[in-house]
């Protein structure tokens, strides 16, 4: 949903589209940060707020980055990334004025679809080997998480954790929550909403066609 979304969102191309830069199991510059990495807002974070600066400015350049990107000179990014909900309120304190969309999905869809591209979640590996992740958000909710035995209940659990510490973190911080339902039922209304808060100009006809486009070109994977 994330990959359509941001498609629909730079339907004009007015935008260096950058595809999940925060990805170190392919962009050896962000080596330094877990799957899931934790960071809580006001942390310094010196190891880490070097490349997020690159990132939000534009600076880093990688193959795969850009490998939907169609704007060749731009001053304006677009930023997609399904890794930075356990660090969205740190990039934003970092970034004043950045403007966030954080994409929702019903968890059971969300969870099959991971089912049928990676079946194993490794909870404590992603989520519990990080003590402050467990110290701010997950010290009373322990007995729920260690309880997950199958793949779906590790999956659930771990779309639990994405999203409540997205949503604490975001409470209070300009954000636009918006829903992969609303959004598959009343594209148009849903796009227009999302653009009217990023800032972006809603052309209804082009913006049709971008629908239409996107919905023959992405292959499925990158629509779940």
């Amino acid at each position: 949903g994330t990959t359509w979304l941001a498609e629909l969102m730079n339907y004009r191309n007015d935008w260096r589209y950058m595809f999940e830069p925060f990805y170190a199991g392919e962009v050896a510059e962000a080596a330094a940060f877990a799957n899931w990495q934790y960071v809580e807002p006001g942390d310094p974070a010196p190891l880490l707020a070097g490349y997020a600066s690159d990132v939000v400015t534009g600076r880093i350049r990688h193959q795969r980055v850009d490998m939907f990107n169609r704007k060749l000179f731009s001053t304006r990014r677009l930023i997609k990334e399904v890794r930075a909900n356990l660090m969205i309120g740190w990039l934003a304190d970092r970034s004043p004025g950045m403007r966030i969309v954080l994409l929702l999905r019903h968890p059971l869809a969300t969870v099959r679809s991971r089912l049928a591209h990676n079946r194993e979640m490794d909870i404590e590996g992603q989520f519990l080997n990080q003590p402050s992740l467990v110290r701010d958000y997950l010290t009373d909710k322990m007995d729920v998480i260690q309880a997950a035995h199958t793949d779906f209940e590790r999956h659930m659990s771990a779309w639990c954790i994405e999203h409540a510490v997205a949503l604490a973190q975001l409470r209070g911080r300009p954000c636009h929550v918006t829903y992969y339902e609303r959004l598959s039922v009343d594209p148009e209304r849903e796009l227009a909403s999302v653009l009217r808060y990023a800032g972006i100009p809603f052309e209804a006809k082009r913006a049709r066609r971008s629908m239409r486009n996107c919905g023959r070109r992405l292959p499925r994977s990158k629509r779940n």
